[in-house]
């Protein structure tokens, strides 16, 4: 079948970029799936892949969707598209890359062209980023392309996963290695200047520094020994970037150059700042298996081995060993108080009072670790994207994950912290007033909480797999294409997840409707999902949906049969049929909610129980008086009978007398 000029326009990403499924580039934005783009039939675009669990950074998307800088490939549009299958993906356009990737020909470039075509276009890119309040965070060797040797390279696409999701650990500040990949938030420019420096060592080795090394060992080796000296170790820099790559892999994001600074590297390499040691111990104090040397490594083995730290830091053991190993007073009074305060809290007995503890406590160590909760570390500002992804891919962490934004965690880690009130801060502050989300009506609160958090998160129901829906308006046209294509089954008009996505993107006009439908997560009831679906229908001014509306009235059928009178089922089946063809939900819900004609029927059902009534007294009264004729009938013919053997018995002794 042709495609008509209105679905053409429709399949077009931002109204203007067709996707080619039959020319994938595999390169292009890896490990994302990627195909070639145009516009109006003019190549040099491709289309990124959204996938389900990892969603694309929607402020960044409209931060940078005209960045002019010509060494960054900006989003140019997104949304959503039809596939080969039938299937809606979601894309994001950008221009193509100008070539291959770093990664493709790795190998050990000069110093001149390092500063020139590395560090010079790339400072000027993060420094539009930074003028936008945006990072990039995919700063790495497959994701930065070259047109052609001696050229300027060029950033790749970063905008359709969460932040950092795919960097290499090593890549990352131990503060964000640390943390789940899809929950290591927006960071700041500080942090993509931090991968860039790792990316200069990795350039100018020709070799990945830490090749065979274990990630564990490499984020142990930067908490004890710095960043420079787990990452470079015993390679040899030209003496020309070391200066320049020690401050861009300074540990506190306050000490690495601004890219106003990269810019010039002359200037960035002498700038000097000077940087207290951490306090060791003489003795180090070993935690679940884990040797810890200095406060910042005590933090992270009590993030490693929760169980095992927490009676270390309600007994004392702690405490003592920051006073007498470490000699820091003000660090191991801090733990002090905060065992204390685990011990007047009244929280649940869930392990919440030591899971508190313990988060208090890594604040405490070290200020610059994220948020650890039960073992998960992230950034606030990460944990709707950490979220959606557990709930695909590990449902055993969204619990925990739903309880940062519902159990006072992050007031108790912003308190214990200290530093200033940044950005992620006051990003922090809006999640705590999302505690109410646990009250879910539909039972799916960890799903609830995700849908409200990120606008880019797609309702995961059976029914509207094979679409995209992000948006409320979204969901009727997906369940029209469903019923068109499948029978309905025993499969419910409004599913848990479509409900808990209404929920999510409320409108007050469907709460009555969303509350009545509360008791249908459990006890199916079609009446109530039909009613919301025609609310639904009614505030988004939907056109005709005669697909689903056959759907809903083969789901309902079966509530005819409570009408008693045969002629009205069948008058109202027809009805339901007619409506059904119309296409508008709203009518067919108010025909089943039609009370003068469900009260004519109770008065129907009533005056024929009572004509039935009487048919069975008359039946019983005449039962009655037939027994009576029957008894007497008997006493007659007993009678008859007898006169009969009289009479016989007379005229035997007649014969008997007269011979």
């Amino acid at each position: 079948m042709a495609t008509s000029p209105k679905e053409a326009a429709a399949a077009l990403i931002g109204g203007l970029y067709a996707v080619d499924f039959d020319q994938p580039m595999p390169n292009a934005a890896p490990p994302l799936t990627t195909y070639a783009a145009s516009r109006g039939g003019v190549p040099g675009f491709m289309a990124v892949a959204v996938s389900r669990g990892w969603p694309a950074r929607g402020r960044a998307l409209g931060a940078v969707s005209n960045l002019g800088t010509p060494h960054m490939l900006p989003p140019v549009a997104h949304g959503p598209t039809t596939m080969p299958g039938g299937e809606t993906g979601y894309f994001v356009i950008c221009p193509a890359p100008p070539g291959p990737s770093l990664l493709a020909n790795l190998r050990a470039w000069p110093e001149a062209e390092l500063t020139d075509f590395v560090l010079k276009p790339m400072a000027l890119a993060l420094g539009e980023l930074q003028a936008r309040d945006v990072t990039h965070r995919a700063i790495r060797p497959d994701n930065l392309f070259q047109s052609a040797p001696r050229t300027p390279v060029t950033l790749g696409c970063a905008w359709a996963t969460p932040p950092a999701c795919h960097q290499p650990s090593w890549m990352e500040p131990a503060y964000s290695a640390v943390c789940l990949p899809a929950g290591r938030g927006d960071g700041r420019i500080a942090d993509d200047v931090y991968s860039l420096g790792a990316l200069m060592v990795m350039l100018a080795l020709g070799a990945n520094p830490v090749e065979g090394v274990p990630d564990e060992e490499v984020l142990r080796n930067k908490l004890e020994f710095g960043s420079y000296s787990a990452i470079v170790g015993n390679h040899r820099l030209p003496p020309i970037l070391v200066d320049l790559v020690r401050g861009m892999l300074a540990d506190d994001p306050e000490h690495r150059p601004s890219p106003a600074l990269l810019a010039n590297p002359a200037a960035a390499r002498a700038r000097r700042i000077a940087a207290r040691p951490a306090r060791r111990a003489q003795r180090p104090i070993e935690v679940g298996g884990q040797h810890a040397w200095t406060s910042r490594m005590l933090a992270h083995a009590l993030m490693r081995a929760p169980n095992a730290a927490s009676p270390m830091l309600r007994n004392g053991t702690i405490d003592r060993w920051l006073r007498r190993g470490v000699g820091d007073v003000t660090a191991a009074s801090a733990i002090d108080e905060a065992a204390r305060m685990r011990d007047a809290e009244v929280l649940a007995a869930d392990g919440k009072a030591d899971a508190m503890l313990i988060t208090r406590s890594i604040a405490l160590l070290d200020p610059a670790a994220p948020l650890v909760w039960r073992g998960l570390a992230i950034w606030p500002d990460g944990l709707a994207n950490a979220l959606d992804n557990a709930l695909h891919f590990a449902p055993e962490q969204a619990e925990a994950l739903a309880e940062i934004a519902t159990a006072q965690v992050p007031t108790a880690w912003v308190e214990k912290r200290g530093g200033g009130r940044d950005a992620t801060v006051s990003r922090l502050e809006g999640l705590e007033t999302r505690h109410w989300f646990t009250g879910s009506r539909t039972g799916a609160g960890a799903w609830r909480l995700s849908y409200h958090l990120n606008p880019m998160v797609p309702c995961e129901s059976p029914a509207t797999a094979r679409a995209w829906v992000v948006r409320l308006a979204d969901i009727l046209p997906a369940l029209e294409a469903t019923a068109a294509r499948s029978p309905r089954g025993d499969q419910p008009l409004v599913d848990r997840q479509i409900a808990t996505f209404i929920e999510a993107r409320r409108d007050e006009r469907l709460d009555v409707d969303l509350s009545r439908l509360a008791g249908a997560m459990t006890a199916p009831d079609l009446l109530s999902q039909l009613r919301l679906l025609a609310r639904l229908q009614g505030k988004l001014s939907t056109t005709d949906l005669p697909n689903l509306s056959r759907w809903a009235a083969d789901a309902v059928q079966p509530m005819l049969q409570h009408f008693s009178s045969r002629s009205r089922r069948q008058r109202l089946a027809e009805r339901l049929s007619a409506l059904a063809q119309a296409g508008q939900l709203a009518p067919m819900a108010a025909m089943l909610d039609d009370e003068p004609e469900q009260e004519s029927d109770k008065h129907g059902l009533a005056g024929a129980k009572a004509r039935l009534a009487e048919i069975e007294a008359a039946l019983a009264e005449w039962s009655e008086l037939a027994e009576i004729k029957a008894a007497q009938a008997r006493r007659v013919g007993h009678e008859v009978a007898d006169g009969v053997g009289l009479l016989a018995c007379v005229v035997a002794l007649g014969f008997a007398v007269f011979g």
